[in-house]
């Protein structure tokens, strides 16, 4: 798995290949036992969070603010940046999962989860010399997750 994410981020020019090896050594620590449990699964979160911290941080500056400065007016064009960009080292906690019994789809499974995150971000948006900056981010949903079919081959 580690190989695949590796060649993943590499394409997308996010060169993180130390945090890949971190995050499969604490996988590999704790592997799934089954049922899932929302215990595991905020475990799993914790050892993949610095990899997809650092990955959506890199995304950010490489992928988006060039984007975002294409769609500017030429002469707004170099004073737009985002630095720092830091989604925060707290972790999304998952509350626990229920099984629907009703289908609200199509799929051969509904699952209903609970999601928090109280986030510790440090995000400064800057243009035309004006600073406005984000250092806390909070979210609480409840999000659904329908599964279709099964794949030929395992995913990595």
């Amino acid at each position: 798995i580690g190989t695949k994410a590796k060649q993943t981020l590499r394409a997308k020019h996010i060169f993180l290949d130390h945090l890949v090896d971190e995050m499969v050594v604490k996988l590999s620590a704790a592997p799934l036992t089954l049922p899932v449990t929302t215990d595991w699964m905020n475990g799993f979160i914790a050892a993949l969070w610095p990899l997809l911290r650092a990955a959506v941080n890199r995304l950010i500056k490489v992928s988006i603010v060039p984007q975002i400065k294409k769609k500017l007016p030429s002469f707004l064009q170099e004073s737009f940046d985002i630095n720092p960009c830091n989604i925060g080292s707290a972790l999304p906690k998952l509350k626990p999962v229920r099984f629907l019994e009703k289908r609200i789809s199509g799929g051969w499974l509904d699952l209903e989860m609970g999601i928090e995150y109280d986030g510790d971000a440090d995000i400064e948006i800057a243009l035309c010399g004006k600073k406005v900056g984000v250092k806390e981010i909070k979210i609480s949903a409840q999000v659904f997750i329908s599964f279709y079919g099964f794949t030929p081959k395992p995913p990595f």
